[in-house]
């Protein structure tokens, strides 16, 4: 299981663990499907928000050793104020945020 936790500047905290359940092989290359769950809490907990689901990491062979690691999948949200939500991860770098009554989307930069 890979966890991590980090502190914010002003002492608000984000943090979350993936468990890789297996290896897919495909024409994409490799797949390593692992179950994720992320919160982000602000100090004093008066605010705190949770990220659940499935990311698949890829990891794509390229010419002259050229590979890339790129993930893809889905996160549902839900805060402590009863928003609720979902977070898609494209192939292609898109990352679109879907709020009940909102939406976003914003290009990595790769």
């Amino acid at each position: 299981m890979n966890a991590t936790s980090v502190e914010m500047p002003d002492g608000s905290r984000f943090s979350g663990s993936e468990e890789i359940t297996g290896t897919t092989i495909s024409l994409r290359g490799l797949g390593m499907p692992a179950p994720s769950r992320f919160s982000y809490t602000v100090v004093g907990g008066v605010y705190t928000a949770r990220l659940t689901g499935l990311i698949t990491s890829e990891l794509m062979p390229g010419f002259i050793g050229r590979s890339r690691i790129r993930a893809q999948g889905a996160l549902d949200l839900q805060d402590d104020a009863g928003n609720t939500g979902t977070l898609k991860l494209s192939r292609n770098g898109v990352a679109q945020v879907s709020i009940v009554g909102m939406e976003a989307s914003c290009l990595s930069e790769s």
